[in-house]
Parts: structure tokens; sequence; C-alpha cells
């Protein structure tokens, strides 16, 4: 899974005061909706935003996606251990191992915001 890196903080641990990093991920690539085109699709949509206005709700509100995230807190001696260092807007790509370690992986060095 490709993550983007949305921000990274360092701060004091609240058990000990030892220092620790908040590492915060979004999904890099968000899934797209497609749009119906048939004709029976069309319709179909319509009769969705009709329905939908009629209730009084927004419909760009109905159906809407939050973007997903994976927040990481870590003390400096297990930053250090990834062997990486992140970027804020970069891509890096998460795998799992079968033992349970995660492998980040850089991708692109920055993403137009």
């Amino acid at each position: 899974m490709k993550l983007k890196v949305s921000q990274i903080v360092g701060r004091d641990s609240p058990f000990g005061g030892q220092p620790e990093r908040m590492i915060e991920f979004t999904l890099s690539e968000i899934p797209f909706r497609p749009v119906p085109t048939s004709e029976v699709g069309r319709i179909s949509f319509e009769i969705g935003r009709e329905m939908t206005s009629a209730m009084g709700l927004p419909f760009h509100m109905v159906g809407s996606q939050k973007v997903p995230k994976v927040v990481l807190i870590l003390s400096d001696t297990e930053y250090q251990d990834l062997g990486m260092q992140f970027e804020v807007n970069g891509i890096y790509e998460l795998a799992f191992s079968g033992e349970g370690n995660m492998k980040f992986t850089k991708v692109d060095s920055k993403v137009p915001t």
C-alpha cells in the first residue's frame, strides 16, 4: 500500500517524558468512484440524487469518502531502527512481513499538494 506522509510531530511521551515522534500517513491514491455512462445508469444516478435532495441532504455529502489514516507513534530508538528518514509529502510503500514486521520503501521524493 502506498502512503503519503502528511504530518510529523516530535513530542514528549505522556508515559515517562521520553522523546517520541508521531508520523501521520494517508493513502496516496484515493479510489476513484466512476460515474455511470449508460442511459440506465445515468437515470438511476439522477433518481438517487433527486431522492437525496428531497430528504434535504446535500448530494455531495452522501457517500463521501474519508481518507484513511495510519498513525505511528515511535520512540527515537524505534524511529532510527526503521532506517528511514521520513519527509512530509513523501510517498512510501508499506509492506508487512510474515513475522509482523513493517518495511517502508521510498517511492517518490515529493507529491504535488
